[in-house]
């Protein structure tokens, strides 16, 4: 019904693993049953165990249904800690052969 992908590396600024929420899904014909807000309240309860300072993850603006999701949850929208990052990234394609 659902999938959760966390992703854990160690964080220069907290001294501690960081735990990244890098996918969630909930199938279609499974939304708004408590599938998402299950999985994200296991990523976080995992992140602890695991020692993490903090769990981050990035969601589309237009995304309203899954920030809300996030925010219920505590992640705030625009959070920058400890340092004044932006999130960023490069998509690499495969070499053309």
């Amino acid at each position: 019904m659902g999938v959760c992908q966390l992703r854990f590396r160690w964080g220069i600024w907290l001294a501690a693993e960081d735990c990244w929420l890098e996918d969630l899904y909930v199938r279609d014909d499974a939304r708004r049953g408590g599938i998402g807000s299950a999985l994200v309240e296991l990523a976080v309860e995992r992140a602890r165990e695991r020692g993490c300072r903090r769990v981050e993850l990035d969601v589309a603006d237009e995304n309203a249904s899954a920030k809300a999701l996030y925010e219920s949850h505590g992640f705030s929208v625009g959070y920058k800690q400890p340092a004044p990052n932006l999130l960023m990234g490069l998509r690499l394609e495969a070499d053309p052969e």
